[in-house]
């Protein structure tokens, strides 16, 4: 996703729903790719996926999903 597009971000732990973290990216400056390692609650996790959700309505405002993993090898 190309900055400047304002989104959020929901970063999933290890395929666990129930971890879910959103944060908002206000400018769109949050860019990930796989295999990406990333600093989240104090610990360094990988990036194995992101998919974006374009979400319809009146102020619609997309979803990044970033699936992390703490197996870092």
């Amino acid at each position: 996703m190309r900055g400047g597009h304002a989104k959020q971000v929901v970063y999933r732990y290890n395929g666990h729903l129930s971890s879910d973290e959103i944060e908002f990216d206000a400018h769109g400056d949050l860019t990930f790719k796989r295999g990406d390692i990333i600093r989240r609650p104090g610990r360094n996790w990988k990036v194995e996926s992101t998919r974006l959700e374009e979400v319809r309505g009146r102020k619609p405002l997309p979803s990044l999903l970033v699936c992390l993993v703490d197996h870092l090898g």
